[in-house]
């Protein structure tokens, strides 16, 4: 008897500057969320509604210091509050007490902001065959300790066809609003992730077409991933102390002729370990799958655009004892697009065609079924 409803607004307005050597922008947008959440099961009867706002500030700019040597600069600053209430309120209630996260079905606010400033620099001699990158970030988030992470990266052309790549970053993620304090669920006492990630791999662009393929890895502490917490389905975030990650990534994009376009990718997680001390045997990380993949193809003809995509997901484990599986699933669908004149066009969509409703990305949420859907852009 579960109902969700969901309302998001968005507005951007982005300003470039552009001049002889490289340019300004400047970005501010402000997002905004209404999640009403209700179950009128008579046994746990739940009434939520979640309304959030959001707001992003950022200033970069990128300038050539010579023909060999490009610097990007910039600064970020954002904020953010949340109200839950957990019957539905006038408008002009007064605003509830600060949420204190698990244990507490009360109706309360949350808030937090973060700034952060970061610097890369790309350099490559005229004629040389090799690309670096160097990168480092700094950010200071409401209520955690400010942090600074680097990156580097390096690209080597062997021919015109072929390129070798590897990077290898610092990372890190704050735990946000909802993981701290959603009423019931939320955890305050979460740490931040942080990380460690690499690849190295070939990247080649043989005439029409164009493939990749790399090995990538993890290392993180503190990971935030749900758990169950119950037999309902519900679950509320936790950090893994320690966790592992490594896979393979290819991915093949042909162009057949003027019209006919096919994109492939697949990517086989070797491992994905949740190294928490004390595990007696190996666990693998809850929902990671054992591979992922997609197929697109579309063909245009003049003004009409006719297409197919699947998508994959592997085996995945819902509980942290590895005993509860979920099956691999493949879902479909179909769009036709026109374009109706310069400015505009209409594109008309199924997803999951075949209406699998066994399908779960989590445990006891089955993926949506058949959908149809009509979208018309313009431009």
């Amino acid at each position: 008897l579960a109902r969700q409803q969901r309302v998001y607004q968005r507005v951007n307005l982005d300003f470039d500057w552009p001049f002889a050597r490289g340019d300004v922008e400047f970005q501010v947008a402000t997002d905004g969320r209404r999640l009403h959440f209700f179950d009128t099961t008579p046994t746990f009867p739940y009434d939520n509604q979640a309304n959030g706002d959001a707001r992003t500030a950022s200033l970069r700019t990128t300038y050539a210091l010579g023909s060999s040597n490009v610097v990007t600069a910039g600064y970020d600053t954002s904020g953010a509050e949340v109200t839950f209430d957990q019957t539905l309120v006038p408008p002009n209630a007064p605003l509830p007490k600060p949420c204190q996260g698990a244990g507490s079905f009360d109706s309360c606010a949350a808030e937090d902001a973060s700034t952060a400033w970061y610097l890369q620099d790309e350099v490559r001699a005229p004629g040389s065959p090799l690309t670096l990158d160097f990168g480092v970030r700094n950010q200071r988030s409401q209520g955690t300790s400010p942090v600074t992470v680097p990156s580097v990266g390096t690209v080597v052309r062997i021919s015109n066809s072929l390129d070798v790549r590897a990077n290898y970053a610092r990372a890190f993620r704050t735990p946000n609003l909802d993981e701290r304090y959603f009423p019931g669920y939320g955890s305050p006492a979460l740490k931040p992730e942080y990380g460690a990630t690499f690849d190295i791999g070939l990247r080649g662009h043989p005439g029409r077409s164009e493939y990749s393929v790399a090995y990538f890895g993890q290392d993180t502490s503190n990971l935030i991933i749900n758990v169950p917490i119950d037999t309902f389905g519900n679950v509320a975030p936790f950090n893994v102390s320690r966790a592992r990650v490594r896979g393979i990534e290819t991915r093949l994009e042909t162009h057949l002729n003027n019209f006919a376009h096919t994109y492939i990718t697949y990517t086989d997680f070797l491992r994905a370990a949740d190294l928490t001390p004390g595990n007696v045997t190996p666990i693998r990380l809850l929902y990671r799958p054992t591979s992922t993949g997609a197929f697109s193809a579309w063909i245009d003809r003049g003004t009409w655009s006719y297409g197919v995509d699947s998508t994959y997901v592997g085996r995945r484990y819902a509980n942290e004892t590895n005993t509860r599986v979920l099956t691999p699933y493949l879902v479909t669908g179909v769009h036709v697009k026109k374009i109706l004149n310069r400015r505009l066009a209409l594109t008309m969509r199924v997803d999951n065609i075949a209406n699998n409703h066994n399908a779960e990305d989590i445990l006891g949420y089955p993926i949506v079924g058949s959908a149809f859907s009509v979208r018309l852009s313009t431009r």
